[in-house]
């Protein structure tokens, strides 16, 4: 008779010897299900982590039961499972057991492994783990930005300083990381980081290299990199918000004359929000379904619905599901909070709130122009491409260099934001400066035109007005840095820009007395300029043809300008 499928038990998957052994006393079981036979002796010496644990009190037999990650035993033998991939956990105990060392040729595997040992407690002067280190180091010496990159995404600070100060020593991989140039960052474990890190780790590789590693003792690759003072001692996952209790003073969820049907509380927080499930289910599906399947019951009998998110993010996602639009912006300042914005943003995905989702596209777009920076990688996070594109383009009428400004946000958007940002920023400072080079004497060339915004609020806040700024700070000349005030072109840079024009028939060169120069042709010069955005590269993919469009519009402007001077 054929044996039932279902009544046979599952295979057990073993990892390759020495690790399925018989004489084995534990078995630690991956997280790909594959079991090592081990021993406990071996583990205890190697780990204080297993040390601890095997000394813990066991359960009886008779009550051990299987979990979800596996069985609690296999023929008699305690099976505990850990969270490391078979390979990962394969190559660590390899270097615990006297056996021959494993091959170490891929880094993010050998790094993986050197989180375990850190988490399992193996000493750092064991032969095993002295020999991943020198692999390490290797790596670092020869591949410094791959390893940086790798670093940072598995939070190794000393590690992802070793390798920045690999990288400084190296001169044209300093150059090549502080311009972001896409040879730099085509390897596969950076486009990992691009993908997966945050634009602040890579900002903060940046200006290391900017200072030539003269940096504050407080200073960190991977983790907050304020002083110690001005970080709050507060474990709460909003305390990092600059405002709270938006929307509380006009909250209308409080509808009396129709009684509330469901309790929803914050899982941070004991204190409810009496609402309608009617209301839930226009505003999110997934919160209406949820709150369907409640089983927990207010004392009053009415069920209550907990969710993950804090108490701030939840009343801003009730406040809109009950018609308010604007609650995240402070009434008497204007500025929103980014990271609270940025929350609201994903808990709104994550329960199909589309229409509060297109609602926060309409309240970022003021702050696109009154505070591009923060509005850039606000945009970056959320994914909104023609948001990033413009409010790119404005962050080039701020005064200063707008690629060495730091804002908060930049934890929280993938270090490829601040990567693209710096190729455009750079490409666009460039091609201007060949364009006004190319018609001065290096004796006379004005310096160039720099924006009179002035980033001074918060670097966590959304500002809707950075000062003196009026309209004709966002009227643009162009694309690149061109792309400033027109009145401040006109009145201080096209001045001294005529005077290094040739202006007669002289056959001097641009270095001439005023005297002998003349205002050159208009169309002539147009395509000059022309000429040269021709020649321009880019490394920015789909921004190219968009730049080029600009910068030759830029051009003409130019002309006209001139004509008029």
């Amino acid at each position: 008779m054929a044996t039932d499928a279902r009544m046979s038990p599952p295979a057990h998957t073993y990892a390759a010897s020495p690790f399925d052994r018989t004489d084995r006393d534990i078995i630690l079981l991956s997280a790909d299900q594959v079991n090592f036979a081990c021993h406990k002796t071996t583990l205890s010496i190697a780990s204080p982590f297993f040390a601890d644990m095997f000394t813990l009190p066991q359960a009886p037999r008779a009550s051990v039961q299987a979990t979800n990650d596996g069985p609690a035993e296999i023929d008699g033998t305690p099976v505990i499972p850990v969270t490391e991939s078979g390979r990962t956990l394969d190559t660590l105990l390899r270097l615990i057991y006297p056996v021959d060392a494993p091959a170490m040729d891929d880094p993010a595997h050998i790094v993986e492994v050197l989180c375990a040992g850190r988490k399992y407690q193996i000493s750092q002067a064991s032969i095993g783990m002295m020999t991943l280190f020198r692999t390490i180091r290797k790596f670092i010496a020869s591949h410094p930005m791959r390893s940086f990159a790798i670093f940072c995404l598995h939070a190794l600070e000393e590690e992802a300083l070793e390798a920045a100060k690999q990288i400084l020593r190296k001169a044209s991989s300093k150059s090549n990381v502080l311009a972001a140039t896409s040879a730099t960052l085509m390897d596969t474990h950076i486009q990992t980081f691009l993908r997966e890190g945050h634009a602040g780790a890579f900002f903060r590789l940046r200006e290391y290299l900017r200072n030539d590693g003269q940096v504050e003792d407080y200073f960190r690759f991977t983790y907050d990199n304020r002083p110690p003072q001005a970080i709050e001692d507060n474990s709460e996952p909003w305390h990092s918000y600059f405002f709270t209790g938006l929307g509380s003073e006009h909250d209308p969820i409080g509808l009396l004359h129709v009684p509330a049907d469901l309790h929803i509380r914050s899982s941070y927080s004991s204190s409810d929000h009496l609402v309608h499930k009617l209301i839930l289910y226009a505003s999110s599906p997934i919160l209406g379904k949820l709150a369907d399947t409640c089983l927990e019951v207010h004392e009053d009998g009415l069920p209550v619905l907990q969710v993950a998110e804090n108490e701030e993010v939840l009343r801003h996602l009730l406040l809109y599901s009950y018609g308010s639009m604007t609650s995240m912006i402070h009434q008497e300042t204007c500025r929103v909070d980014a990271l609270l914005f940025l929350d609201v943003f994903r808990a709104a995905n994550k329960y199909f709130m589309s229409n509060l989702v297109a609602a926060m596209r309409v309240i970022l777009r003021p702050y696109i122009t009154t505070d591009p920076i923060q509005a850039y990688y606000v945009a970056a996070a959320c994914g909104w491409e023609s948001e990033v594109r413009e409010a790119a383009r404005n962050t080039l009428a701020i005064e200063g260099r707008a690629d060495e400004s730091y804002v908060t946000t930049m934890e929280h958007a993938p270090a490829q934001a601040h990567a693209a940002f710096v190729q455009y920023y750079i490409m666009c400072n460039t091609a201007v400066g060949n364009i006004i080079k190319g018609h001065c004497s290096s004796a006379n060339s004005p310096e160039l035109p720099s924006g009179s915004w002035r980033r001074n609020c918060p670097e966590g806040v959304l500002a809707r007005s950075g000062g003196s700024v009026g309209p004709a700070v966002f009227r643009k000349v162009s694309e690149a840095n061109v792309e400033k005030e027109l009145d401040h072109w006109q009145v201080s840079v096209a001045p001294s820009f005529m005077e290094s024009v040739p202006r007669g028939p002289s056959t001097a060169g641009w270095g001439s007395p005023a005297a002998t120069r003349r205002k050159p042709d208009a169309t002539q010069l147009a395509n000059e300029i022309a000429k040269c955005i021709g020649t321009l590269k880019t490394d920015t993919g789909t921004l190219d043809g968009e730049i080029r469009d600009k910068l030759a519009e830029a051009s003409l402007m130019f002309s006209c300008l001139l004509n008029t001077t």
